[in-house]
């Protein structure tokens, strides 16, 4: 099935780099889960991955525990869901799962994936992404301050609000790509694979304009520039992908 690239029209992606996340997920899904497929985009958020699986053509049940945050209840099926409670409010079989950057933000991580697994049909498959803190300038961030870049102190506490004032948990838990595959087989998912979403440049944020902001970035780009032709590597070595995106495959074996 050739997947679209097209961005969801109306809907911000909570995902950052331009909706490059979303994009490889779609990818990803595309080329694993048969056209039609009946998936699962947990902690959905707006919506905006939920309304680019529909349009290709996919069943999509969306979930997540802010229903005032979702903005697609006319048109696409909607339930209310904490992921670290009961999962019994979903009905499954899915041939697919779609958990885009939310086990940081779960208290048992290792639960969550067997939660997800627990949902699929036998051979259906489950596509996780998170923040990755093995990125390259995550690496150099933390030998300088002993801080991830995309793990810091202030998402760690972070005070966002939904739509009716209720706290959205923040960052729990940082996370590497061989810690997504520990998770992964420890669930039973076989045939784990990694992609990325992001090279070695535009994994860079942008250019500040402070001028010791302004520093850091022009050292990151310069040790990344002497480094990579060191650190070529695939996309499950996770050092120039901003984000690690995972998919497992449940095994046919297995029985609901």
């Amino acid at each position: 099935m050739k997947t679209s690239t097209r961005k969801s029209q109306n809907l911000q992606s909570w995902a950052g780099y331009g909706g490059a996340v979303h994009d490889t997920v779609m990818e990803v899904v595309g080329r694993t889960v048969s056209p039609g497929g009946r998936v699962l985009d947990v902690a959905c958020g707006p919506g905006a991955l939920s309304q680019r699986l529909h349009a290709e053509g996919f069943s999509v049940v969306a979930a997540d525990a802010f229903p005032e945050v979702f903005t697609l209840h006319s048109e696409i099926p909607f339930v209310e869901m904490n992921v670290e409670k009961e999962w019994s409010c979903v009905t499954g079989p899915f041939d697919a799962v779609v958990a885009v950057e939310i086990i940081e933000h779960c208290e048992n991580p290792y639960l969550f994936v067997r939660k997800c697994y627990s949902v699929l049909a036998p051979d259906g498959v489950l596509v996780l992404t998170t923040p990755n803190a093995a990125h390259y300038t995550s690496r150099i961030m933390f030998l300088l301050s002993g801080v991830f870049e995309l793990y810091s102190p202030k998402s760690f506490s972070s005070r966002t609000l939904s739509g009716n004032g209720a706290v959205l948990p923040p960052h729990i838990h940082a996370y590497t790509g061989w810690m997504i595959r520990s998770n992964l087989e420890r669930a039973g998912f076989e045939e784990i694979d990694f992609s990325s979403c992001t090279n070695w440049l535009n994994g860079l944020p942008p250019v500040p304009r402070r001028p010791l902001n302004l520093l850091r970035y022009l050292s990151h780009r310069f040790l990344g520039t002497m480094a990579s032709p060191l650190m070529r590597s695939p996309a499950k070595d996770s050092i120039f992908s901003k984000n690690i995106i995972a998919s497992g495959r449940k095994p046919a074996r297995d029985s609901i």
